[in-house]
């Protein structure tokens, strides 16, 4: 006979109501693992990824010091986080700063602009170079996005930077004075030669917007040569100023390039003026009076007494003045101006006269000015 035990009975219940327990448990876990905690778990990890891209989008890319060390910060705090909820306040915490940080890189990036001029910048002045680094530290300093917009607002940009523009420039003109009391002003659209007084009460009227765009140098004067006709510019006459524009064939648009540059001769073509062949005849009077002056200056060249006799001085400019006062012309005489300017636009207007397949046409323009001294100065030096 078999004698089965309460013992094995009750471990046999227990292991059974075990595995029993168990196979429960681990459908119950599997259903909130896989219906709810996964699921969950899955929401947030794409709510942590969108939030970095944010952060990257937005603040990363702002570029400042500052952005950057917060931009590090707020995403260890989004990997951090435990819910949406967190992220989402990470996320208004960081459109804040993005904002203020945005603000800083605006003014950082105004610092650069106004001491950044055509010609002469932070690199090579002292004076503009002290500046960019008193505005910038002045900017880093600001914590807030109120005090940012508060320095933006104040003008302090403005007024330091055309404050240092004005000194610089001042200083540059003081320098570069000729024997005239002339300086050259030069921008990237045109050159000017003007007295030091004038030059130096443009850029006490100048905001550093324009100031920026300056260079004054020594008006190294060259003489050189432009071919034209009587009727462009009928009134010129040497010791007078002209500006010079220059047109372009292939825009068919004109654009300024110097003034005012002072004429210091004008020749005229000898197959225009340099024969005589005169024929009077009036009733019972008759005259005649032939003569070739460019033979007859030749001729004098070789010792010709003769030649002597024939008034040959000024020759031309006298029938151009008695032209004028008779209101007579003969339109398409040639004639030759000799121009002072500068030396390096000296270079590109003889490039232009010389060479016709530019397409450039050298224009001179006299303006109607009252009598200024200080424009007949150079032409005197000449004479």
């Amino acid at each position: 006979m078999i004698t089965i035990s309460d013992t094995d009975v009750d471990v046999r219940v227990a292991v059974g109501a075990l595995v029993v327990f168990l196979i429960v448990g681990l459908i119950v876990f599997g259903i909130y693992y896989f219906g709810f905690l996964r699921p969950a778990r899955d929401e947030l990890d794409r709510t942590k990824t969108s939030a970095l891209s944010e952060i990257d989008r937005t603040l990363g890319t702002i570029g400042t010091s500052q952005a950057q060390g917060e931009a590090s910060k707020f995403r260890s705090d989004v990997i951090a986080a435990e819910s949406k909820d967190e992220i989402n306040s990470i996320l208004r915490e960081m459109s804040d700063v993005a904002l203020r940080e945005s603000k800083r890189k605006e003014l950082l990036g105004r610092v650069d602009t106004v001491v950044a001029g055509t010609y002469h910048s932070a690199s090579d002045v002292t004076a503009l170079a002290t500046l960019q680094t008193s505005l910038k530290n002045d900017i880093n300093n600001k914590t807030t996005l109120a005090d940012l917009q508060a320095l933006e607002t104040s003008g302090t940009i403005d007024t330091q930077a055309t404050s240092a523009w004005r000194t610089y420039l001042q200083t540059l003109v003081q320098s570069k004075v000729n024997e005239f009391n002339q300086v050259l002003q030069r921008t990237a659209a045109y050159r000017l030669i003007m007295p030091k007084e004038n030059a130096l009460a443009l850029v006490r009227g100048s905001s550093w917007q324009i100031l920026r765009g300056w260079d004054f140098d020594d008006p190294r004067l060259v003489a050189i040569p432009v071919a034209d006709a009587f009727d462009r510019a009928p009134d010129l006459r040497p010791g007078m100023v002209a500006d010079i524009w220059v047109y372009d064939s292939a825009t068919e648009n004109s654009s300024f390039l110097f003034g005012p540059a002072v004429i210091l001769e004008t020749i005229y073509s000898t197959a225009d003026l340099s024969t005589i062949s005169w024929i009077l005849a009036y009733e019972n009077t008759s005259a005649s009076y032939t003569v070739d002056v460019w033979e007859t200056l030749k001729a004098l060249a070789a010792g010709s007494t003769e030649a002597a006799a024939v008034g040959w001085e000024d020759y031309a400019l006298d029938i151009m003045e008695r032209v004028r006062t008779a209101h007579l012309g003969k339109f398409d005489v040639s004639v030759m101006y000799v121009v002072a300017v500068p030396e390096e636009l000296g270079i590109l207007i003889t490039q232009y006269e010389q060479y016709a397949n530019l397409g450039k046409d050298v224009i001179l323009l006299p303006p109607i000015v009252s009598s200024n001294p200080w424009q007949y100065q150079a032409y005197q030096s000449y004479r």
